[in-house]
């Protein structure tokens, strides 16, 4: 069996190394004209595309232009598989997940035109926090760890998997928001069965062992893939390390993953627990569904902890940490949340069943069954924020709807 996997293994990065010849060798889109669309600065490249600035100058809009490498198009089905995926990329619309704008072909180039983030890469936060020797704290991980598997979630449930889960496709707008990009694309230049086509779809050290054997995947292997992204933002380091992409693969089927606890010690047990089930071999060992992850992290011990020295990590106790003597809160009229939600579903629909309340409650240092009546308008700010809920009609129908429920109609004219 490990033969067999190490043959396909080999066919699929050779593929690989005969891509990045193209990589290389592609010209500048800069400046040019695409169909309607303005090419600006080039902002990014890998194995399927180069990604540019661009500008749609009769909506005065700001776009994120993907072109597909040129030599992607000549693999067997693609005009197929790009028609047909097209679509389904096209129509998700969820606030974790990128706005597809157009996909379209212009004189042979096959290109994607997106919204247009201007932020970092968790990827570019990842490498800038470990310049700084820090870590995210474990509650920053969940938080986000919990926002991809609403949007999985979702797009799983419309039938579209992502097959290349990593920190470089996962952005952060200007509020702080993450958003997963690149969804579709890995199926769209790789096709389903992808060792046949001398292409390897994910990325080594994020990919799931099925995927490196040749399979095209499921959930699950994007349940693994988050997994990993998991246990790099808790503990800083990759679970395999190795001096080749082969090597990382061979060792990720063969070796059992290393404990997150023993690198970071800071890391609860119940969530390196969560972090080894996420990340089994066996597709069968791991959460199946997205709402048992999204479960187990609900239930698990999340400490409010800061962003940690990793130099530090074991030096101060829990106790140490709270130390700080307790300070008297005047009494305030606290509501019960229940009942908050219903009303994001009713109004919002599928953005509204995705949504965690609590969690949003959590971070605000409330408790959900007595918030404070008087940060009522600033929780609902901070839900619309998460969401990236911007429809105004909408807003203000929940603002209303909100303060009549919480019996405080004198503000019910409110809106956001």
């Amino acid at each position: 069996m490990l033969g067999a996997y190490q043959d396909q293994a080999r066919v699929a990065f050779s593929g690989q190394l005969d891509d990045m010849e193209y990589i290389m060798d592609a010209g500048t889109w800069s400046g040019k004209m695409l169909g309607k669309y303005e090419i600006g600065s080039l902002i990014g490249q890998g194995g399927m595309a180069q990604v540019y600035k661009g500008r749609h100058p009769a909506l005065n809009r700001e776009v994120a232009i993907k072109l597909i490498h040129s030599h992607l198009v000549d693999r067997p089905g693609f005009l197929e598989r790009f028609q047909r995926e097209a679509q389904l990329v096209a129509a998700l619309r969820h606030p974790n997940i990128v706005q597809v704008y157009d996909l379209d072909v212009y004189e042979g180039v096959y290109y994607m035109v997106m919204e247009f983030i201007d932020g970092l890469t968790l990827h570019a936060q990842l490498e800038q926090m470990c310049s700084q020797n820090k870590l995210f704290s474990i509650s920053q991980s969940v938080d986000l760890i919990l926002s991809l598997c609403n949007a999985l979630d979702y797009a799983h449930a419309k039938g579209m998997i992502h097959r290349d889960v990593k920190p470089g496709n996962v952005m952060f707008t200007s509020k702080g928001q993450p958003v997963l990009t690149d969804f579709g694309l890995a199926k769209i230049v790789g096709g389903t069965t992808n060792t046949a086509s001398g292409l390897l779809v994910g990325t080594p050290m994020y990919m799931s062992p099925e995927q490196a054997y040749g399979e095209s995947g499921d959930a699950r292997s994007d349940i693994y893939s988050l997994g990993v992204v998991f246990f790099e933002m808790a503990t800083g380091q990759f679970p395999f390390q190795g001096d080749t992409p082969l090597s990382i693969i061979f060792k990720k089927v063969n070796e059992p993953l290393p404990s997150p606890k023993k690198i970071n010690p800071r890391i609860p047990d119940a969530i390196g627990q969560i972090i080894i089930k996420a990340t089994e071999r066996n597709p069968q060992d791991r959460y199946q569904t997205w709402s048992e992850f999204a479960e187990a992290l609900l239930m698990a011990p999340c400490p409010e902890d800061p962003q940690v020295d990793r130099q530090e990590q074991s030096a101060m106790s829990p106790a140490e940490r709270h130390s700080a003597p307790t300070q008297i809160v005047p009494a305030r009229k606290t509501i019960a949340l229940d009942g908050l939600r219903p009303i994001f579903i009713r109004i919002l629909g599928p953005v509204g069943r995705m949504m965690e309340v609590d969690r949003i409650v959590k971070g605000m240092h409330e408790n959900p069954t007595a918030f404070p009546l008087d940060r009522l308008d600033d929780l609902l700010d901070r839900i619309n924020i998460s969401y990236r809920v911007t429809d105004k009609e909408k807003k203000t129908q929940i603002r209303q709807e909100a303060y009549i429920l919480f019996g405080n109609p004198s503000k019910e004219k409110q809106i956001i």
